[in-house]
């Protein structure tokens, strides 16, 4: 039902109803989570935290374009700040498996 309902409101918005408006927004939600502290692995995180990071997201692409930048290398930087929130929550993981006395976790 959420979903019928966000749909209605994007084709309102684009006054059209055409499935490509969304194209490249499972990146951004994935990686808004990511960057408000949803583990990638599964287990952690909460609303706040999602809403924060899709907030954060949200700002650093809106930065981009007021400075002018090329969306291709928008697409390029936003991949970039994907990879580096992986990576810390890569190494918190290991760092909280490590105090609880857990094996990490092999790379997949």
């Amino acid at each position: 039902m959420i979903s019928a309902l966000a749909g209605i409101v994007l084709a309102a918005r684009m006054h059209s109803a055409s499935p490509n408006n969304v194209f490249g927004s499972e990146f951004d939600a994935i990686a808004g989570a990511v960057l408000g502290g949803v583990a990638f692995s599964g287990g952690t995180g909460g609303m706040t935290g999602c809403f924060l990071g899709l907030l954060l997201l949200s700002c650093f692409n809106n930065g981009m374009v007021v400075i002018g930048m090329p969306s291709y290398w928008s697409i390029v930087a936003r991949g970039a700040l994907l990879v580096i929130a992986l990576g810390v929550d890569f190494l918190r993981e290991g760092t909280r498996r490590r105090s609880m006395g857990k094996p990490a976790a092999a790379p997949v």
